[in-house]
């Protein structure tokens, strides 16, 4: 269980970023008056080849555009079969990720052998776990927001077109916006 852990402490890691012309994938989500919008970019030799936008409701929460573009950017890096960097500003989004890991990985009283399962309220969250325990080959990184990376400012620009422009999706509303209709 020990090798388990340590790998995918490895898949999350905060690592200092540096623009290369080595194929990586960069994430963002971004939230305004006009609505929620998720993307990510594939970079490779200071070009996009590919990228991904997605629209969702002005009640979703930007952490959950965060997660969603890093879930797309999993499915986009899976048929890869190379190791790949996906990199993200989102450092609430790792942690979320993380979390369910990290606790499901400790031994618990009368539980020893107890096999990792992926664990959050969040289901993309659940989704993006159960996604890095098959793709080995996927490495989740974080890298601090708008400070000149080519790759960020992409994704970033991408995630905001996205709110007009992006496939429609989804999502349930956060507990946050029911909270605030209820108040």
């Amino acid at each position: 269980m020990g090798d388990t852990h340590t790998a995918i402490l490895d898949e999350l890691a905060i690592e200092n970023h540096r623009d290369s012309g080595a194929k990586a994938i960069y994430t963002d989500g971004s939230k305004t008056d006009e609505g929620t919008g998720s993307a990510y970019c594939i970079l490779e030799n200071y070009g996009i080849i590919a990228s991904w936008q997605g629209k969702i409701d002005n009640s979703n929460s930007v952490f959950q555009a965060e997660i969603l573009a890093i879930k797309m950017a999993i499915e986009a890096a899976s048929s890869l079969h190379k190791p790949i960097k996906i990199w993200t500003d989102s450092l609430s989004s790792l942690m979320a990720i993380l979390r369910g890991l990290f606790w499901y990985s400790q031994p618990k009283r009368g539980y020893q052998n107890r096999p990792l399962y992926p664990e959050s309220h969040h289901s993309i969250v659940r989704e993006i776990q159960t996604l890095l325990f098959s793709y080995k080959h996927i490495h989740l990184r974080w890298f601090k927001a708008h400070v000149g990376y080519l790759g960020n400012e992409c994704a970033d620009q991408l995630a905001k077109e996205a709110i007009t422009k992006g496939d429609s999706f989804f999502l349930p509303k956060p507990l946050s916006y029911l909270r605030s209709e209820l108040g």
